[in-house]
């Protein structure tokens, strides 16, 4: 089978770290097809751990200089990850394990951030932006900005869970199953849940 990626966006860098540390460019076509093929920008690079648990899979990337940086895997995970903007990251400490996650960047200079020893069940979607834009029809001003998502350390959700734009979640914090988490929490070691999400239960921890 002949692999095909377009050429001319071979800024685009894949990079594998393993386990002392060492980075490693990949150009094995095959492998690099695999997370390039449906790259439409210049300059973006991805950086991820070299280990068979790691199932990621690049949905698109429609922009220029982005970065995907995972740091470290302990259990089987599972990830899908969509870029539509210019200058944006994910980055992702070590994790404990994924079930089953989408992150989404929309935007230009947004981030989603993930803390050390997350736990993340099936189904969570991870926004910076509703995917759409919305306007004031008087003002023609955009009422629906995207925004960053920072998730601290520790931090377990619950399936089909959805944290979109500007959500900030607090180190030891648990998202109930199927809540909608839409904006920034201050309290650390709290259960959030809920739609919209807010503060059930206060002074908590939880174990894998």
């Amino acid at each position: 089978m002949k692999f095909k990626f377009n050429t001319a966006y071979s800024t685009n860098k894949v990079y594998k770290v393993d386990k002392d540390g060492n980075k490693k460019l990949v150009t094995n076509r095959k492998e690099l097809f695999k997370y390039l093929n449906k790259v439409s920008g210049e300059n973006n690079t991805i950086i991820i751990p070299d280990t068979d648990l790691l199932k990621l899979t690049i949905g698109y990337i429609s922009g220029s200089n982005n970065t995907v940086k995972i740091n470290n895997i302990s259990k089987l995970t599972t990830i899908n990850i969509d870029i539509f903007g210019n200058l944006s990251s994910v980055l992702i400490c070590n994790i404990n394990f994924f079930a089953g996650v989408h992150f989404r960047i929309d935007g230009s200079n947004k981030k989603i951030i993930v803390g050390d020893d997350c736990m993340f069940s099936y189904g969570v979607e991870i926004w910076t932006g509703d995917g759409h834009k919305i306007y004031d029809l008087d003002t023609g001003e955009r009422i629906n900005e995207d925004k960053d998502v920072i998730i601290g350390n520790h931090v377990w959700i619950g399936r089909n869970a959805s944290v979109h734009k500007g959500a900030v979640i607090p180190d030891g914090c648990v998202i109930g199953a199927n809540s909608f988490v839409t904006h920034k929490f201050d309290e650390p070691n709290t259960i959030i849940a809920g739609t919209p999400a807010k503060v059930i239960k206060r002074n908590i921890r939880w174990e894998p």
